[in-house]
């Protein structure tokens, strides 16, 4: 996929030497590595450590109406992370497409999870597609958490 122009017109006598000719391209492939909300729902749920709620809990996570969370349960010791990995939990696997915001801060969760757990790399390059926001369409992981 071209990031610049395809070609430039450059017009040289005999003996010069043209310069800065950029030429922008990038290869896409498939991602690979990270898991899913439903592994940190389920299996992966017992890695989640306090520090992980507490950034969890930094982040703008959507509140569905008649929840008590996020934020997340943070009282010191085991049976507040407890609490916290069961309300992590329930409100991954409770998030759905009909609640678009929902859904979006679950992956966030996911995505924020295999980041600090060394799943996905924060600095990988992802393709989202130009916008006002992104004109390039290329953002690393970190910036989309940010």
């Amino acid at each position: 996929m071209n990031t610049t122009s395809t070609s430039i017109t450059v017009e040289l006598k005999s003996g010069e030497i043209s310069e800065d000719n950029n030429f922008g391209n990038v290869c896409l492939k498939p991602g690979y590595g990270g898991k899913t909300l439903g592994y940190w729902a389920n299996a992966g749920n017992k890695l989640i450590t306090s520090d992980d709620v507490n950034y969890l809990n930094g982040l703008n996570l959507y509140k569905p109406s008649g929840w008590s969370y996020p934020p997340f349960a943070t009282n010191n010791g085991n049976n507040g992370l407890l609490t916290a990995r069961s309300q992590i939990r329930n409100y991954l696997l409770s998030a759905n497409a009909k609640d678009m915001k929902w859904m979006l801060s679950a992956q966030l969760i996911a995505t924020v999870l295999n980041v600090r757990h060394g799943y996905l790399n924060g600095s990988t390059i992802v393709y989202v597609g130009p916008s006002k926001y992104v004109p390039s369409g290329f953002i690393t992981i970190e910036e989309i958490i940010s």
